[in-house]
């Protein structure tokens, strides 16, 4: 069989612009997915930097709000556990993310706290106590330790807190107890 120039040639070309196109569409195809992954990367980034200022944000007003409750005349010396619990029970109510809060002698004891939980017990080995004793305490999200038995818990899984603990000062800057908090991890949801 013979061949001429021009079949020769046309096959030639054809196979030549059948590489070209296959080459430009692996290159513009693996351009595309690396400015697509560039983007989503870009826009990922954005939502985890929001994120953080939400709950940054979040967590810095309650953490304002304990320490607001920890300068009021409640919680000064004589303390009416009475008043305090009620205080407390109101925060809860008003703020539900609030799980627990406690007001705390310096030995550890819990003078007053949301719904009579752990009311009279000691929780001077707990970190909220013995970091929140001495400034501003802000703790890692934990599996509920003392409280997993005395709370509901819908969901199933471990009941999960985040801690906030502020020492509580007379007018004369003389630590009283610690007033701590326990928000339930739900919130970040």
């Amino acid at each position: 069989m013979f061949i001429n120039l021009r079949t020769l040639f046309a096959g030639a070309f054809a196979v030549v612009i059948i590489l070209l196109t296959v080459l430009l569409s692996y290159l513009i195809g693996h351009e595309s997915s690396k400015t697509a992954e560039v983007s989503i990367g870009r826009s990922l980034a954005g939502v985890a930097h929001q994120l953080s200022a939400n709950l940054d944000n979040f967590m810095w007003a309650r953490a304002g709000e304990i320490e607001a409750l920890s300068n009021m005349e409640v919680f000064q010396k004589p303390i009416d556990k009475t008043e305090a619990a009620e205080t407390l029970n109101h925060l809860k109510a008003s703020l539900p993310v609030f799980t627990w809060v406690g007001y705390t002698d310096l030995q550890g004891n819990v003078l007053a706290s949301t719904d009579n939980l752990l009311l009279g017990q000691n929780i001077k080995e707990r970190p909220i106590f013995k970091k929140g004793l001495n400034g501003p305490y802000f703790g890692d999200v934990h599996d509920a330790v003392l409280l997993a038995s005395l709370l509901p818990n819908p969901g199933g899984g471990p009941l999960q807190f985040v801690d906030i603990g502020i020492p509580v000062k007379d007018k004369s800057g003389r630590t009283l107890g610690m007033l701590g908090a326990h928000l339930s991890w739900e919130w970040s949801k």
